[in-house]
């Protein structure tokens, strides 16, 4: 099974509506980038590219190996407008 596949794609389109949106809301330039989390079979256990593919086991220790973009002041407000943002985009179903 290739895990590049048109899911990576459209995880891409949607990861940027969601920049464009944060951007019009907190006028911060944060890049979103796109993550699929795999809970079956997926001996890769991580594949990065313009869309990451990680296995839930593996998830935790990616997202703590990622370096903080955006500095502390910021996060609160850009978190609230992240939850305003996402409540508006059509989220992917299977």
């Amino acid at each position: 099974m290739s895990y590049r596949c048109e899911l990576g794609g459209r995880m891409r389109g949607q990861a940027c509506e969601v920049h464009d949106r944060l951007r019009v809301v907190t006028r911060a330039r944060v890049w979103v980038t796109p993550v699929v989390v795999v809970w079956g079979s997926f001996p890769a256990q991580l594949i990065e590219g313009t869309c990451v593919f990680v296995h839930g086991d593996a998830l935790v220790d990616w997202l703590r190996s990622k370096q903080q973009q955006i500095v502390p002041s910021r996060i609160t407000q850009i978190a609230a407008a992240l939850q305003a943002v996402v409540a508006g985009v059509q989220l992917l179903h299977p």
